[in-house]
């Protein structure tokens, strides 16, 4: 065997790739490569604890340790249980006789090491149903009663879990643990009251209590995002023990809670957090109010935030927080979010945010949006123009812009030529919009400034005038084609001739592996997959027309 086999460090860079990380968070087991590990485990002594150590890293659930348990001990039954997405078959387990310590023996080998637990779909028919009797025993028939995973970093978890005894919790959660997520309420637990989704009083208390009981310091902690059934509205919620229990997380680095709706006092407690890297919350006016009026003469506000999350129904009072003295000082994305019925005042809001001179150097990604139902016609009439965009020049390190703040879009050729000498560095620009009874100033070739300035761009949203007679770009002179750009939508643009436009976009964007409207379109409150108006019917005709000449010279080259 060559000598570089039989570093530790190289094994386990080539193992890793055998297996993939991500899937196994996503996927059904057994995971592709899973076996593959297997099989190398037993090659030669010198792979098996590399090999075994890669393929246990990452579990989806108690699963895989309840197979370890001796084949006499255990028995699986097949059982249909009521889940959220209907009746489904499982594989039950039931004991056949009392577990004694040494039955752990084999568990203790592999949960010793699993770092990471994910959690199994609904409905996997291959994934065991662990009743809370099953997992009663297996906690209390333990030589020394605790987790039985002593050395997980990283956890997911439903806050259901919590419920009763925490038992499945309390299997996991050792004190090794920094990292947790929490899916906050599955479908089965949502009751609708006249047409209103309630959401649940989740066991909060149980959390805390449990969570506490982990010596080693949290620093990332997540709780998905609750959307009602239609996805367009996000719930939000406040539970005091949640909020406390955050409150004692001094070494929090990452902070992912968009549903959780904080007030003033626990907003300036994490303001103060010397680790923290990444927050997302939702804020009231009246919060972001208050914080502002109470933190002007504090040294710093937020020291090493670096990405920020907001949901919150107002701008301008966001601009006022990045005013303040020492104000997100390494800040270098942000994201405001708001909900269907909003509207801003970019402008002033760009105004505001200029004026915090570490933000201007630093801030690499922008995005604002507003969700909003496809069906509604758009609330603001405010236009993004060259004028509400002229503040955001100076920040010349922006990669990512995304304004989603369903207004019309009103920029020229020339004001695509100035934004692309202002952010050489630029990635993604995407500008949506729905309307179609107004023709864009900007032209398809009017994109080229845009693209010769930003090389790196890679993906482009925003309504083209596509009508023009693309056929003469030629008096433009020698077209580079552009490398970087895989992904264009063209949302509502008018266009009549799908022939020069597909040869335009061969010659420019000689990389395109995408091209669509990407657009919901709605008919009396229903989605459907196609527009009602008229017009916006002819567009989608021949943009179709513009995706089928392209689909096999583009988009698929390999095919």
């Amino acid at each position: 065997m060559h000598r570089c086999l039989q570093i530790p460090e190289i094994l386990d860079a080539i193992f890793s790739n055998v297996i993939d990380t991500h899937s196994r968070t996503m996927e059904k087991p057994p995971f592709p490569g899973s076996s593959t590990l297997a099989s190398v485990a037993l090659t030669c002594q010198s792979f098996k604890e590399p090999a075994l150590n890669t393929l246990w890293r990452v579990i989806p659930g108690l699963d895989p340790v309840v197979r370890c348990l001796p084949h006499d001990a255990v028995r699986t039954i097949e059982e249909k249980n009521d889940t959220p997405v209907g009746w489904r078959n499982f594989k039950g387990l039931r004991f056949d006789r009392n577990l004694q310590p040494k039955d752990y023996t084999r568990i203790r080998e592999n949960a010793a090491r699993v770092r990471v637990v994910c959690r199994p779909r609904f409905g996997d028919a291959r994934s065991y149903a662990l009743d809370k009797l099953f997992l009663h025993i297996l906690y209390s028939r333990q030589e020394v009663v605790g987790p039985i995973l002593p050395r997980v970093q990283h956890a997911m978890l439903y806050v259901n879990d919590f419920e009763g005894h925490a038992v499945y919790p309390r299997l996991i959660i050792g004190p090794r643990l920094t990292s947790i997520d929490l899916v906050a309420f599955e479908k089965s637990k949502i009751k609708v009251v006249n047409g209103v989704e309630i959401i649940p009083d989740g066991p909060w208390r149980t959390i805390k209590r449990v969570l506490e009981e982990a010596t080693s310091p949290i620093q990332r902690f997540k709780i998905d995002e609750y959307r009602t059934e239609d996805h367009w509205k996000l719930n939000t919620f406040a539970p005091h023990d949640l909020i406390s229990l955050l409150r004692g997380f001094d070494s929090l680095r990452v902070l992912e809670a968009l549903s959780l709706n904080i007030d003033h006092s626990t907003l300036l407690h994490f303001s103060v957090l010397p680790h923290l890297q990444e927050l997302s919350v939702s804020l009231f006016t009246e919060t972001i109010t208050y914080v502002v009026g109470h933190h002007k003469h504090c040294d710093h506000f937020f020291p090493s935030l670096k990405k920020m999350r907001l949901n919150t129904p107002s701008l301008e009072p966001c601009a006022e927080l990045f005013k303040l003295p020492h104000a997100f000082e390494h800040l270098t994305a942000f994201e405001i979010r708001g909900e269907a019925g909003t509207k801003w005042d970019l402008y002033s809001f760009f105004q505001g945010i200029r004026r915090n001179a570490s933000l201007s150097t630093n801030l690499t990604y922008l995005k604002l949006w507003i969700a909003f139902y496809p069906w509604d016609l758009p609330l603001n009439t405010q236009a993004i123009d060259f004028a509400t965009i002229a503040p955001l020049l100076s920040f010349p390190n922006l990669s990512a812009i995304h304004l989603e703040a369903d207004c019309p879009v009103r920029l020229t050729n020339a004001d695509l030529s100035k934004m692309g000498t202002a952010w050489p560095c630029l990635e993604v620009l995407n500008f949506p919009e729905r309307t179609s009874r107004s023709c864009p100033q900007v032209t398809l070739t009017g994109l080229l400034p845009l693209l010769t300035a930003c090389p790196s761009l890679r993906e482009l949203t925003l309504r083209v005038d596509a009508c023009e007679d693309v056929s003469s770009y030629a008096d433009l002179g020698p077209i580079v084609p552009h490398r970087s750009l895989t992904d264009f939508c063209y949302c509502r643009s008018p266009i009549k001739d799908p022939g020069s436009v597909a040869a335009f976009l061969a010659l420019a964007f000689s990389r395109l592996e995408t091209i669509g409207d990407n657009w919901l379109y709605g008919l009396d409150g229903n989605l459907v997959g196609y527009p009602e108006d008229p017009v916006d019917q002819r567009y989608r005709i021949l943009w179709a027309e513009v995706e089928k000449k392209l689909d096999q010279v583009l988009l698929h080259p390999n095919s």
